[in-house]
């Protein structure tokens, strides 16, 4: 079965059997209340006491334990300490992101499980100025720009020009004098983008469908790097990005409008 896109993880939540072992990866403070083990840098102590794990309504009490909490690297080198198709659902929400090294985490959760639910931010909105301050793109700490096709994730990284310079950008400011890679006077500019930005953003926002890729997927899938390793190259694939992104005619909707999911 390849990758498949759902509106929401209520989704994800319905595929669970009652017999199902369940693994959270990077569940830390929120994790999965379903699950019956969870994955994460934090410690139990630092989580556990804070009782934020959910979904309570379906399963108001944690299924995982003090000893089915696993403290650890999920980018180590070595194997995760469970066995091959040991749980039948995997959850990873919020996490491939952040990562140093998210395609190693793909391949254990590919080893560890029959299937699972991936939730990471879109590259439409880590595209976007002001989704945390307007002097840069999308969430602070995000390392990786994701996309997915039929049966792969491709992570690119969230390199510094796209914070820098507008052309990258996704906005709904006018692209005077931006269609090309070179720099030149009209850099000058710049600053007018983010007001321009913000002053539309008063009276639209962004499509909340083009805000997080919800992802089911089974029996495996293929996690890669996209490499772009030449300057030109890389600021052309940039700005290719922002072209096609900024034709969806329904990007941006109203304020009070719904818009999406």
């Amino acid at each position: 079965m390849p990758i498949t896109t759902v509106a929401s993880i209520e989704s994800a939540f319905d595929c669970i059997r009652a017999g199902d072992v369940v693994l959270d990866v990077g569940g830390g403070q929120t994790a999965i209340s379903r699950a019956n083990y969870v994955l994460d840098f934090q410690s139990w102590e630092s989580c556990h006491r804070l009782e934020r794990w959910w979904p309570k309504e379906r399963w108001p009490r944690p299924y995982f334990t003090r000893e089915t909490w696993i403290q650890r690297d999920v980018c180590s080198a070595e194997a995760w300490p469970f066995r091959d198709k040991q749980f039948d659902f995997v959850f990873c929400l919020g996490t491939l992101e952040d990562l140093r090294d998210p395609i190693r985490v793909c391949e254990e959760m590919v080893r560890v499980g029959k299937a699972g639910y991936i939730e990471m931010p879109t590259r439409i909105l880590e595209s976007m100025p002001g989704v945390e301050r307007l002097r840069y793109v999308g969430h602070s700490h995000h390392r990786w720009l994701c996309e997915f096709s039929e049966n792969e994730i491709a992570f690119l990284f969230k390199h510094a020009q796209l914070h820098v310079y507008p052309r990258f950008h996704v906005t709904l400011c006018p692209w005077i004098g931006r269609p090309r890679k070179s720099h030149g006077w009209t850099e000058a500019f710049d600053f007018m983008d983010a007001l321009f930005h913000q002053v539309n953003r008063w009276f639209r926002r962004p499509n909340p469908k083009y805000r997080v890729n919800r992802l089911l997927w089974r029996d495996g899938f293929v996690a890669r790097e996209k490499l772009l390793v030449d300057k030109d190259e890389l600021e052309a694939e940039l700005m290719e990005f922002r072209r096609r992104a900024m034709a969806l005619e329904d990007l941006w909707v109203k304020k009070g409008d719904r818009g999406g999911p």
